[in-house]
């Protein structure tokens, strides 16, 4: 799906061994697999809950159009990775540890302002992702805990246990430093893609009546497009990622291995939940689960899933405010009160916005921007630029027209975003208190309230 074959540099680029001894090494990095996995914790999540709509609204070049998201996500993933690498070779003075590593590339392609649009389009993307992640954990806990225990505990609760219990590893350095949640992330979301599939199997080899298949909707196909677009964002992570593996120039394998797992997780959920009811469809494809017991273990998966993500999403975000305070990239307490204060504004927002995912609407362009367009463009400059480094091989002819086909896409991407977020936003002027000022009147909106912005673009 996706090559590295344009070329770094005219005579270090001969083969990966040469480059390796120009770039330096992390001891105790990441390697190719596990640097997979946080990219698939990343990238994957609630989206995989709204694409099967997304596919009854589109039909079957809905199918075509999720083959080209997860293109134009992974091959502008690979491009970013590629202006990493040649950046952190370029410029010595970052051969040690840079805490807001997309800026910097976004700064060596254009200068200071472009480092800083970047790195607070980045941190106003990964905040509000922060906030929707405790949002969503928190009504799925109550929700489980409702019909399991039948023990009722607002959201409202939960969400004070459970951003206040998770501070502590926010504390943890960089992804080099929590391997393990990384894993958990990516497991889960893989674990409860199997347990939806085995569940739609079973009620397409049981059903009694004819599912009903309606005409896509052409009014909704631009809408279902940018539902396809955002569950394939998330690269603004990827440098951070990066930078932590032991060789950072095979980051091209990784993002081989974990777009392709996404890919097949995305498309048989959306397939088989498509063959199963059709049209019947939910926004949230959980709810056409019809056996209990295979619905509450997905929702236990993605729940777990979702926290450990939180921590690894809002990583990139902790380091970026702590280089604007001029915090150190080593472990110390002023990185403990940064981090815990920034935890404490991201639990004061969910609770004080209950009906945030709306408002994320607009937020996600941002994410849009970042994952879509600013890496194609950031890479053909920073490879026409010239300076007293080996010149870079030009881009191919067929690399440009890509990139630019991409930047178009991407561009009506974030247009469609915008759009719809101004729309859900303008039809849902109810005004909805905070938590602290009424639970319960918070509570009435908990099931619209906390889907991603992406429930609300269908």
């Amino acid at each position: 799906m996706f090559t590295e074959s344009t070329p770094l540099s005219t005579e270090k680029n001969k083969n990966e061994d040469q480059e390796s001894k120009e770039i330096p090494q992390v001891q105790q990095g990441l390697n190719i697999f596990q640097t997979a996995f946080f990219m698939i914790g990343n990238v994957a999540g609630s989206g995989i809950l709204v694409l099967p709509k997304a596919i009854d609204y589109a039909g079957c070049i809905g199918l075509f159009l999720m083959i080209v998201a997860a293109f134009a996500s992974g091959y502008n993933g690979i491009r970013l990775g590629q202006c990493w690498t040649i950046v952190r070779r370029r410029y010595r003075h970052m051969d040690g540890y840079v805490q807001d590593p997309y800026a910097a590339i976004a700064k060596a392609a254009f200068g200071s302002k472009m480092g800083i649009l970047v790195s607070l389009m980045g941190n106003i993307f990964l905040f509000g992702v922060a906030v929707v992640f405790v949002l969503m954990s928190s009504q799925n806990l109550q929700s489980l805990l409702q019909h399991w225990f039948n023990l009722r505990i607002s959201f409202c609760y939960w969400i004070l246990i459970l951003g206040t219990s998770l501070i502590p590893a926010c504390w943890l350095g960089s992804p080099k430093n929590f391997k393990i949640f990384g894993i958990i992330s990516a497991s889960t979301i893989f674990l409860a893609c199997l347990i939806m599939n085995c569940a739609f199997i079973a009620q397409i080899y049981t059903k009694k009546s004819e599912t009903v298949y309606k005409p896509p909707n052409p009014s909704k196909l631009i809408f279902s497009f940018g539902v396809m677009m955002y569950s394939f964002s998330g690269t603004v992570t990827f440098p951070t990622i990066q930078q932590d593996m032991k060789r950072p120039e095979k980051f091209h394998l990784s993002a081989w291995v974990s777009y392709t797992t996404i890919l097949a997780m995305y498309m048989t959920v959306s397939c088989l939940g498509y063959l199963s009811v059709g049209s019947k469809l939910q926004v949230n494809v959980l709810q056409n689960i019809a056996i209990n017991w295979f619905r509450y273990i997905a929702e236990i998966l993605i729940t777990i899933h979702l926290v450990f993500a939180l921590i690894s999403n809002t990583n990139p975000l902790f380091q970026s405010i702590e280089k604007l305070f001029c915090i150190s990239a080593e472990f110390g307490w002023k990185r403990c009160v940064a981090r815990t204060t920034l935890m404490i504004i991201i639990i004061f927002i969910a609770e004080s916005i209950p009906n945030f995912s709306s408002l994320l609407s607009l937020v996600a362009a941002c994410g849009t921007f970042l994952t879509f367009i600013a890496p194609c463009l950031f890479y053909i400059k920073i490879c026409s630029m010239e300076g007293d480094w080996p010149k870079e091989d030009p881009v191919p002819l067929h690399h440009k027209v890509l990139s630019i086909e991409l930047i178009i896409c991407g561009t009506l991407s974030a247009v469609a975003v915008t759009y719809t977020g101004v729309k859900q936003i303008i039809g849902s002027l109810t005004f909805v208190p905070p938590c602290y000022i009424s639970i319960t009147a918070a509570e009435t909106i908990v099931h619209q309230s906390v889907l991603l912005f992406t429930n609300k673009t269908i």
